[in-house]
Parts: structure tokens; sequence; C-alpha cells
């Protein structure tokens, strides 16, 4: 049962999580580019 809940919580936090992390490495890239 538990493994159920957590297999679906990775499902749904999965793609939000992927795309916030893109945005922060985006968002890392345009800071070094303000930086320098």
């Amino acid at each position: 049962m538990s493994v159920e809940i957590i297999f679906e919580k990775k499902k749904t936090y999965l793609i939000p999580a992927k795309k916030y992390f893109s945005l922060n490495r985006s968002n890392e890239v345009i800071r070094q580019r303000l930086h320098w």
C-alpha cells in the first residue's frame, strides 16, 4: 500500500519537478552571463 502511494506521488511530482529544475538551470545560466 505505502509503496503504491509513493509511486503515485512520484508520478504527480516528477513532471513539475523536471520543469522546475530546467527553469532553475536556465536562471543559473542567465545569472552567470550577467555576472560575467
